[in-house]
């Protein structure tokens, strides 16, 4: 909610946990409000490094989120790219399991 600065600290601590190889981006919602931060300050106040993206949009009208989807699409397909998941055991043990 880029509205709500005094959120921001618990939002900061909930990325600050995100493991360094899984990848996000962050949505900032509520951009149609005159009371919302201008995305280079809430980058900002999260100390999110510049590698992280970081988008506008309002759930409310719908702005910005079609293209938010979009762009974890893409991270999560970049990401999948980078990684090997054929070679790790644990997916070929959960791919198993579900197989039955």
């Amino acid at each position: 909610d880029s509205t709500r600065p005094d959120s921001f600290a618990i939002d900061k601590m909930l990325i600050n946990n995100i493991d360094g190889d899984i990848p996000y981006l962050v949505a900032a919602n509520k951009q149609d409000s005159p009371e919302a931060w201008e995305l280079d300050a809430i980058r900002i106040a999260l100390n999110l490094h510049s590698t992280i993206p970081i988008m506008g949009c309002s759930a409310k009208y719908g702005t910005g989120v079609r293209e938010v989807v979009l762009t974890i699409v893409d991270i999560l397909l970049s990401a999948d790219d980078d990684d090997d998941w054929d070679d790790d055991e644990d997916y070929q043990d959960s791919e198993e399991a579900s197989v039955g």
